[in-house]
C-alpha cells in the first residue's frame, strides 16, 4: 500500500505549530536559567609587601570570593542566623566549592591606591548551585553531628619535631594531631599541595624562629582559617628494662586564628614507651604525647566555639588617645551588638581593641556608616576575624 503524503496546505502549518513549539520551549528554559542566575558582587583588598603583587591580588581576590559567597548564602538562608553563623565557619571550604560551580567569577575591577591594591568580582550562581554549596557544608540538619563537624573551621598544622636531637623531615607527631583534629571534625588543607609549596618550607622555618607570620601568610594561601604550631621532640632516657630501653617525648603546640594570629588555644604533655628499637620507641612516644596535647588543644577550642559571637582584632590607624576615649564610650553605649570591648594597646596613633560581637560583618558594615560627630572610620581590610579601620576627619 502507497504511503500517504498529505496535502502541502496541510503539512506546512503541522510543521510551523511543531517549529514554533520547539523555539518557545527554547525561549522558556533559556528565561527560566536566567531567572534562577543570580550575580553576587564581592569586594577585597590587600597590602603589597616587598613588591608581591600577584601574592596581594591573590588574598585580595579570596576576601573577595568569601564576601560574595556569604553574600549568596545570606539570601538563601533569609535571615536564619545559626546557619549563617555555621557558613561563616566554614567560608574558606564553601568559596572554593562556589568558585568550581560558578559560570563566571570575573574581576570587575581593580585598583591601586600606594601599597594597597582593591578588586570587586561578580560571582555568577543558580539556585541550584547553592542548593549544592548548602549541601556540601551540611547546613541546615542542625540535629546531626556531623553538622557540628562541618561546622568546624580548616586547620593547617605545621610542628618541627627532633629525633635525638635531629631534624624530622615526616613529623610523626603531626600526623597524630592532624589524626586527632580530623576525627573531631575539623578538616585539613591539601596536604600535598601544601607540602611542596615554598609558603610552607618559610611556614616551617618561622615556626623555628618562634615566628607566626610566615605561618600565617601560608594559612591564608591555602584557604586554613586556623594554624597549629608547635615543637616536639623525643630521646632515650636514663631508663632500661627487660632489655628495652625507654624513650621520652615532649611536645608544645597552640592554635592560632590565620588573618588574626589570636592564640586561641594551646596544649602540652610528655609521654614515655619502652621498646628495642629506636626509631619504634621515639615515634611511639611522640604520638601518643601529641594525642594528649591535641586533645588538650580540641576542648579549648570547643569552648571557644561555644561561646556566643567571634572575638574581632580590632586596629584603628590615624586616631589621638582623646579620639579613642570617645569611641570606646560611642560603642559601648550605642552598639547594643557589642557583647565586649577590651583595649590591648594604643601606641603611636594606632589603637588595638578586642571586640566580641554575633555578626563581624554587620558590626564593621554599620561602623562605617556611622557618624561618629567629628570624624568617620573607613575600612582598610577586612576578615572574619580582623578588622583594620582608619579615622578619617569629617571633610576627607
Amino acid at each position: 500500500m502507497p504511503a500517504m503524503v498529505l496535502p502541502f496546505h496541510t503539512e506546512w502549518p503541522l510543521l510551523r505549530t511543531l517549529s514554533m513549539g520547539f523555539i518557545w520551549l527554547f525561549v522558556g528554559l533559556l528565561l527560566q536559567a536566567t531567572a534562577h542566575a543570580k550575580v553576587f558582587e564581592g569586594r577585597g583588598q590587600a597590602y603589597i609587601v616587598a613588591n608581591q603583587v600577584e601574592t596581594a591580588r591573590q588574598l585580595a581576590y579570596q576576601m573577595a570570593l568569601q564576601q560574595a559567597v556569604q553574600k549568596a548564602l545570606e539570601t538563601q538562608l533569609q535571615g536564619d542566623k545559626k546557619a549563617i553563623g555555621d557558613a561563616q565557619l566554614q567560608i574558606q571550604q564553601l568559596s572554593s566549592k562556589a568558585a568550581k560551580l560558578a559560570t563566571a567569577k570575573p574581576v570587575i575591577n581593580e585598583t591601586r591606591e600606594g601599597n594597597l591594591l582593591q578588586l570587586t568580582l561578580a560571582l555568577d550562581l543558580s539556585e541550584h548551585d547553592l542548593s549544592q554549596i548548602m549541601d556540601h557544608a551540611k547546613i541546615g540538619n542542625r540535629a546531626s553531628a556531623a553538622v557540628t563537624a562541618a561546622a568546624h573551621p580548616s586547620v593547617m598544622v605545621v610542628v618541627n619535631e627532633e629525633l635525638s636531637g635531629h631534624m624530622n623531615p615526616e613529623p610523626y607527631s603531626q600526623t597524630a594531631i592532624l589524626h586527632q583534629l580530623r576525627a573531631a571534625g575539623f578538616r585539613m588543607v591539601d596536604k600535598v599541595a601544601m607540602g611542596n609549596s615554598i609558603a610552607h618550607d618559610r611556614a616551617v622555618q618561622g615556626v623555628l624562629r618562634g615566628d607566626i607570620k610566615a605561618a600565617q601568610a601560608a594559612a591564608l594561601q591555602f584557604g586554613a582559617a586556623l594554624i597549629v604550631t608547635g615543637r616536639a621532640s623525643a630521646q632515650a632516657s636514663g631508663l632500661r628494662g627487660g632489655g628495652m630501653q625507654v624513650y621520652g617525648a615532649s611536645i608544645t603546640i597552640r592554635a592560632y586564628q590565620a588573618d588574626s594570629a589570636a592564640v586561641l588555644a594551646s596544649g602540652s604533655a610528655d609521654a614515655s614507651y619502652p621498646h628495642i628499637n629506636a626509631t619504634s620507641g621515639q615515634k611511639q612516644a611522640l604520638e601518643s604525647a601529641a594525642k594528649k596535647a591535641a586533645q588538650q588543644l580540641i576542648d579549648q577550642l570547643e569552648t571557644e566555639f561555644a561561646q556566643s559571637g567571634d572575638t574581632v582584632a580590632v586596629s584603628i590607624s590615624a586616631i589621638s588617645y582623646y579620639q579613642l576615649s570617645i569611641l570606646k564610650k560611642i560603642l559601648q553605649r550605642d552598639f547594643p551588638e557589642i557583647i565586649s570591648l577590651q583595649q590591648r594597646a594604643f601606641a603611636a596613633d594606632v589603637a588595638r581593641l578586642d571586640i566580641r560581637v554575633p555578626d563581624p560583618q554587620a558590626f564593621t558594615d554599620k561602623v562605617v556608616q556611622r557618624d561618629f560627630g567629628s570624624f568617620r572610620l573607613d575600612v582598610v581590610q577586612f576578615s572574619p576575624h580582623k578588622v583594620d579601620f582608619v579615622l578619617l576627619r569629617k571633610g576627607n
